[in-house]
């Protein structure tokens, strides 16, 4: 028995309450915050967590350069996407570009998690949370080799980042 015309629309409306318009105001908010004051606190305590400014650095260019996809796929992981907006606002994306890539973001998911429970139904209960494990170890596994591929390329990083950012303030806005 198919209940997935029960099913994907009450996941698909429950996930399009949950982006009420005080949701909206919240995700900028949080942007704006990380563009006001993001960059700041990154400069002034980063080194308590290792990030001094050459790593800053290092991560402005790669938000620069993949921060697009950083905020589509921050809506697919729950803490990405609580920190998407003031990583974007921090390392300075325009906010036109933002809404247009964390939007896209938010339908992808929507068509996926409501198409997926409207065409698998209850299936989709049953599959959600091993699901979840997967992708979860499949984000620690990006995350970890992430990790490794940065310690092993850190120097080059840094010299793309340098040349791209110059200077000893360094840290300076980014137009995307």
């Amino acid at each position: 028995m198919n209940h997935g015309s029960q099913c994907g629309p009450s996941v698909l409306g429950s996930r399009l309450n949950a982006d009420h318009p005080k949701k909206g105001v919240l995700l900028a908010c949080r942007f704006t915050v990380g563009r006001w004051i993001g960059l700041r606190l990154l400069v002034r305590y980063g080194k308590y967590v290792g990030l001094d400014e050459r790593r800053l650095k290092v991560g402005q260019y790669l938000f620069h350069r993949h921060g697009g996809k950083i905020v589509f796929f921050g809506r697919f992981v729950d803490l990405l996407r609580i920190l998407a907006a003031a990583l974007a606002g921090a390392n300075r994306m325009s906010w036109p570009y933002f809404l247009l890539m964390n939007a896209m973001g938010g339908i992808c998911w929507v068509l996926l998690l409501g198409g997926g429970a409207y065409l698998f139904g209850e299936q989709m209960k049953r599959v959600a949370g091993p699901v979840q494990l997967i992708l979860l170890i499949v984000a620690i596994g990006l995350a970890a080799s992430s990790l490794i591929f940065f310690r092993h390329h850190e120097k080059e990083l840094v010299r793309r980042a340098e040349s791209t950012i110059p200077g000893l303030d360094g840290l300076r806005p980014l137009s995307v």
